[in-house]
């Protein structure tokens, strides 16, 4: 009762028995109570004193008095709360009208109190039926409104402080006994809300004032939530109340916050939506207001940083709590490298600027890394690749880990000597990966490669890369040659498809069986290549064999006998003499390889047929006058013998004749000696035939106690002899080659057969150390080897290739390529190096044989 007195003093100071005063004793303590009404600084309302500085703010008509409670500093107020005390009077309080739900006292002559005198009734039990009380205080009720509403201008205008106080509009205590509710949000709270919708009367965090309804307001789930108002205050210091007055905020919004009619709440779902747009990421002070909504969602065990994207990435975009990873010790370099490769990691790195967040994945760095090789880099296709994924690979190539990587670094230099703008110079980075570049290399060559075959030739590749400058340029394909070389066997398979390979026609080609390296290029003088070209049907020889000025020794390299054998079979020919005679279309080659044969007669072995008939042919080439030679042969102080030589020459009586006019050009001792040379020539040929005959017959000995038949074929020129041994329960395939060899070739039939026969097929490889060596029986039981499960480790690889599932990249011992437009099976050395012996092998024949029933 103490608390209303004023307000009761003030009301009653007109009344006939007016109060003057009001003394209250209270343990011993007189306290009395007077009041002295003056003008307040604010024109048209009125100031009363209660104690000190407090009193109160009000405005008086005819019929009303109402006020509220104020600090009055000097002609400036500040509205206080009206808490506690009853809000309704009629000459006294309505004790129960404190819950009424206004911030000022009012007194109207003309309410009709509740009998019980703790408030008024305007509840109705039907509109359209007349209730003299309730009518009566409707009235009176909205005549006080309307001039509340101009009292609540009038504050506002002038400034004063805690005008929040003046929002409280909701329902009262008892709204149901003696309101009716949609009567009552009509008539009295919808005016007094329209009216402060558009005023502002907030003060936000940052102490300006704003509109109620340009502001946020805790959820009534979260209003007494400090942490959560904190994070309000930290994100959105322009739109949340000031903390001094959140309080009465919370009360005053969540009584009917939906008729303030608009959105004045907000939630944590509504702060996390709204979070990207609420943050400066010039201020330093950013990344620790974030640092605070993941720290408080951690804390309540929200899951919500799922759904809602609220973590800052190091891209600087907002993205949900999965799609992001602690930011790893990664070097900047290695993000270069991703980011060229259309994979962005600030997208998926935390910002670091946030340091360690709870509830992060850490970012698998093993895992990226080789991603970044079996993905990233090797599913790229050179021919198709962006600049930028090209950029990104080389740029893997001058990363480094130490100064110790001899190999990398001749890579990188012989990249840097191609490309010199498209990578850069070398790095050392930390990287706690051993093999990060390996795929890089292997892409870099095949993407050089391709750059090789692009330009089709020796002269466009100069041009293009070195100026013109061939000498440089065959330097480093040199260098890049022997770098490809000294790869995998796995890799150089593939590699050696590539046309890189600089041939004596100008042009690139692949590295395929039929290609070489002149062994002593003296040899090869464009005689015998012209001859060879012109005359055997076999094609230009430069075709086939590389340019000189390579020097890569891994390359293999053939002597002048692959041009010679195929020169003299042009000789082994009925008729010969008539192409050799002048005027025939063999003249002119018959002079020129003769003189070339006197040149370098070490080299002629393989033209045993032009050596046996080159003294004859000679003569024939040279035509008339050979008698006189004869009679100098005579006279020549020669024995009987030496001309004896000249008789085993085996020439008809017009041969002779023809024979004579030769010598008479040419000399009996020139004569005498090619003819010495020929012979010697036929005498190798011969040996050479032996040579495949006698390795038949060591074939067909080893196994001439097995009842099976045998099939000798030699598709390499008398070089790699192939036997296939049958019977109708089991098959051995025979391969005979080089020692030097990494790989033999089967036929892709002949893979068929082994995968369909597997559990009766078996392959056998003969190594030989050269083209001379005899194979006898004992030769070859020491050195065969054996493969009897070849059917089972070709397995689905020909499958795989006729689905067009190979993948070349892959490191196997065994391939199915496309070589010289022939589908050929590839078995690598480590295959049968180390399989079963001749010996192992014929005691798994008999176990076949005659322990399975066979």
């Amino acid at each position: 009762m103490e608390k209303n007195i004023p307000f009761v003093l003030l009301i009653n100071k007109k009344e006939k028995k007016h109060i003057n005063s009001v003394t209250i004793i209270r343990d011993g303590v007189k306290k009395v109570f007077q009041i002295n009404p003056t003008p307040s600084s604010i024109d048209g309302l009125n100031y009363i004193k209660v104690e000190n500085n407090s009193g109160i703010l009000y405005k008086e008509t005819e019929s009303i008095i109402f006020g509220l409670p104020v600090i009055n500093n000097n002609g400036f107020y500040t509205i206080e709360s009206i808490e506690g005390k009853s809000v309704l009077y009629k000459e006294f309080p309505l004790i129960g009208s404190e819950n009424f739900h206004l911030p000022v006292f009012v007194q109207h002559k003309k309410f009709k109190p509740t009998e019980e005198r703790d408030g008024i009734r305007t509840k109705k039990e039907d509109d359209n039926t007349a209730d003299s009380t309730a009518d009566s205080n409707r009235l009176h009720l909205k005549e006080f409104i309307n001039e509340y509403l101009k009292f609540i201008s009038i504050l506002i205008e002038s400034n004063c402080n805690n005008l929040h106080h003046l929002a409280l509009s909701g329902l009262p205590e008892f709204i149901e006994k003696y309101h009716n509710e949609d009567w009552y949000l009509e008539n009295v709270q919808k005016p007094i809300r329209i009216l402060l919708s558009d005023k502002p009367i907030v003060k936000n965090a940052k102490g300006n004032l704003r509109l109620i309804k340009e502001t946020r307001f805790p959820i009534i789930d979260l209003s007494t939530d400090e942490e959560f108002f904190e994070l309000l205050e930290e994100l959105l210091p322009n739109e949340v109340p000031s903390s001094e007055s959140l309080d009465v905020w919370n009360k005053i919004i969540n009584q009917e916050y939906h008729s303030w009619n608009t959105e004045v709440t907000i939630s944590l779902e509504q702060l996390l939506a709204g979070l990207p747009d609420s943050v400066d990421f010039t201020k330093p002070e950013t990344y620790q207001k974030l640092k605070k909504v993941y720290h408080f969602l951690e804390v309540k065990n929200s899951k919500l940083g799922e759904s809602y994207p609220i973590y800052l990435n190091e891209k600087n975009e907002f993205k949900t709590r999965l799609e992001v990873s602690q930011y790893p010790e990664i070097d900047d370099e290695m993000k270069v490298v991703s980011l060229g490769l259309g994979r962005n990691l600030d997208e998926e790195f935390l910002n670091k600027k946030l340091g360690k967040i709870e509830g992060i994945k850490e970012f698998e760095l093993t895992e990226f890394y080789k991603t970044l090789n079996t993905e990233l880099i090797s599913k790229v296709l050179e021919k198709n690749a962006t600049n930028d994924q090209i950029n990104a690979i080389l740029h893997v190539c001058s990363l480094f880990r130490s100064d110790r990587a001899t190999k990398r670094e001749k890579w990188y230099n012989i990249v840097k000597q191609l490309l010199p703008h498209q990578i850069g110079d070398k790095k050392y980075i930390s990287i706690d990966y051993e093999y990060f570049g390996s795929s890089a290399e292997l892409w870099t060559i095949k993407y050089i490669s391709h750059l090789i075959e692009t330009q089709n030739t020796t002269v466009n590749f100069t041009k293009t890369y070195f100026g013109d400058n061939e000498i440089a340029c065959f330097e480093w394909i040199n260098d890049f040659l022997s770098h490809v070389f000294s790869m995998s066997d796995e890799v150089k398979t593939v590699l050696f498809q590539r046309r890189i390979i600089p041939m004596q026609t100008g042009d690139f080609k692949d590295y395929s069986e039929f290609r070489f390296l002149e062994d002593n290029p003296k040899y090869f003088d464009e005689t015998v290549k012209s001859i060879y070209k012109t005359f055997t049907g076999k094609g230009d020889p430069k075709g086939f064999l590389i340019d000189n000025r390579i020097k890569t020794e891994a390359i293999k390299k053939i002597n002048i006998d692959i041009l010679t054998k195929e020169i003299d079979k042009l000789f082994d020919d009925s008729d010969v003499e008539k192409k050799v005679k002048n005027g025939g279309i063999l003249h002119d080659a018959f002079l020129n390889l003769n003189n070339w044969f006197e040149q370098y007669p070490e080299a002629a072995g393989d033209l045993k047929t032009f050596a046996n008939k080159r003294a004859m042919l000679y003569v024939i080439a040279l035509g008339e006058g050979f008698g006189k030679q004869v009679m100098s042969l005579r006279n020549s102080g020669k024995s009987m013998e030496d001309i004896a030589e000249l008789a085993q020459i085996n020439l008809s009586a017009s041969e002779m004749r023809e024979l004579e006019r030769v010598a008479n050009e040419l000399g009996t001792t020139e004569l005498l000696k090619k003819a010495d040379e020929m012979i010697i020539l036929k005498k190798q040929r011969k040996k050479w035939k032996q040579i495949g005959k006698t390795a038949e017959d060591a074939f067909k000995n080893v196994f001439s106690n097995l009842a099976i038949d045998i099939e000798v074929t030699n598709p390499d020129v008398g070089k790699d002899f192939e036997l296939i041994l049958k019977s109708d329960k089991f098959s051995v395939e025979i391969k005979n080659v080089i020692e030097y060899k990494p790989n033999v070739r089967m036929s892709i039939l002949q893979g068929r057969t082994a995968v369909k026969e597997k559990d009766n097929y078996a392959l056998c490889v003969v190594t030989r150390p050269d083209d001379i060596t005899e194979i006898t029986e004992e030769y070859f039981i020491k050195n065969a080897k054996f493969v009897k499960d070849i059917g089972y480790q070709i397995g689905d690889k020909i499958i795989n290739w006729d689905n067009g599932l190979d993948n070349l990249s892959k490191t196997e011992n065994i391939n199915v390529i496309l070589d010289q437009k022939t589908e050929s099976v590839y078995v690598n050395k480590s295959i049968w190096s180390n399989n079963m012996s001749f010996e192992e092998f014929i005691e798994y024949m008999k176990k076949k044989f005659y322990y399975e029933g066979y």
